[in-house]
């Protein structure tokens, strides 16, 4: 786990975390090519038209062209490099030796490389996994930019969801790290250069800023053993600084309407202090309380009691955790009710359980999370990912270690507290998704 993800970025260079890790699985200097000596002066060349071509992309007005014959030459020059190179060697390596759930994500705080092996091939796992973390190589970066700039137009500009989320975490931060979504702005990709990747990696890959977890049948001996002379050789500066997070708490209310060729929907977000406050674990048990399947608050209350709602969700800690994030509250009306009947109603909702909440719901609520946390666990990768998020993102493993005792600790008073503090209309961001054209 690496604590580089969207939040590191800069604007004018957003995207980045996210392209890294599709680089990573390209190999290095050792893996993934028949002889690096004669490719690297042609990644040189990919590098230099590459460049070209991006800073023509930024342009005002861009010729398509001169775009479309810069593409041609990164093609040629392409194909001359593929005669060295050993196309997807680390994912044909790892799957002949008996990987599953190899993978990797980028999140706003961190980005994560994740594989389950037999614990006979841990010498292979460490020594592929280190060379793609520590020595990647940027082969196919201007396909792969391509791939992204893709992924965005789908998850992003042409989903109801996505652009629904995107427009909101804009409204909700209105500078500020978390600002924009993972995936970065379009224009930036398009920007976006080899040396701009190998820069970031410069400065963000480094054992300081680096989180590794070992779950499974191994002694510490054997990994220790292993791991000194794979990761182990790499050294590197300090932990880059950390970016600033401005403060997002109670700057009053923002609202906004957008249009999309889709259903409405409404979501109401309210600012949050982040893990691992007291107030974060309160929310994950007003999470549960309000929209935790049939039996939360709003679902009982939108959907079958009043019948104004076909779906109604709520998520916690959005979109990150290293700064102050949103508790999201989303919903969708049913045929022929509105957005403000909803907004209406959720509050109305919100208002009533701050007196009436008895201490037998609460302890069925807190019974639930702690179910849901625990089943979280319940194999190697997952407890993995748990182990490796709190130590890279929140500075300290025994988050998940204490977060059962924590939970149980919280009373009734104290969510009645958190809910008035909020809870309110200067610290919330409404926005609006109507049917129409963007």
């Amino acid at each position: 786990m690496v604590r580089a993800g969207g939040a590191d970025e800069v604007n004018g260079k957003t995207g980045l975390a996210h392209i890294f890790e599709h680089m990573a699985f390209k190999g290095s200097k050792k893996i993934g090519t028949k002889n690096f000596a004669k490719e690297a002066p042609i990644l040189k060349e990919i590098a230099k038209v590459g460049r070209a071509m991006s800073e023509e992309m930024q342009k005002e007005k861009p010729d398509s062209k001169i775009i479309q014959e810069y593409r041609q030459k990164i093609q040629t020059l392409t194909q001359k490099e593929n005669k060295y190179v050993i196309k997807n060697q680390v994912w044909e390596t790892l799957s002949r030796n008996g990987v599953e759930d190899l993978n990797a994500f980028t999140s706003k705080d961190a980005t994560g490389f994740h594989a389950s092996m037999p614990v006979t091939k841990f010498p292979l796992w460490a020594h592929l996994f280190s060379q793609m973390v520590f020595e990647p190589v940027m082969r196919e970066f201007y396909q792969e930019r391509d791939v992204v700039m893709e992924e965005r137009r789908l998850r992003y500009d042409n989903s109801p969801q996505g652009y629904l989320f995107e427009e909101m975490i804009e409204t909700a931060f209105s500078s500020g790290p978390y600002s924009w979504s993972p995936i970065g702005h379009v224009h930036d990709l398009m920007g976006l250069t080899m040396e701009d990747a190998e820069n970031f990696h410069k400065h963000y890959y480094t054992p300081s800023n680096i989180t590794g977890v070992l779950v499974g049948d191994i002694t510490l001996s054997t990994a220790k053993t292993e791991l000194e002379k794979t990761f182990g050789k790499y050294s590197g500066p300090p932990r880059p600084k950390e970016p600033a997070f401005p403060d997002s708490l109670f700057q009053g209310e923002k609202r906004k309407t957008i249009f999309f060729p889709a259903e409405p929907y409404l979501v109401m977000a309210y600012h949050k202090p982040k893990a691992p406050s007291r107030q974060d674990y309160i929310f994950d048990i007003l999470d549960n309380l309000l929209c935790e399947g049939r039996t939360g608050r709003l679902y009982q209350k939108l959907v079958k009691e009043e019948r104004i709602a076909s779906s109604i969700n709520c998520t916690s800690g959005f979109p990150g955790s290293r700064g102050d994030n949103l508790f999201v509250i989303m919903a969708e009306p049913i045929k022929g009710n509105s957005l403000e009947a909803l907004e209406k109603s959720i509050e109305a909702e919100i208002e009533v359980m701050v007196d009436n909440l008895k201490q037998s719901e609460l302890e069925k609520v807190r019974e639930a999370v702690l179910y849901y946390f625990v089943w979280g666990l319940e194999n190697n990768m997952q407890l993995a990912e748990q182990l490796s998020s709190a130590q890279a993102i929140l500075k300290d493993w025994r988050y998940v270690a204490n977060y059962t005792k924590v939970i149980q600790s919280i009373t009734s008073g104290e969510i009645e507290k958190t809910i008035k503090k909020y809870f309110t209309k200067d610290n919330r961001v409404v926005v609006y998704r109507l049917r129409g054209k963007r």
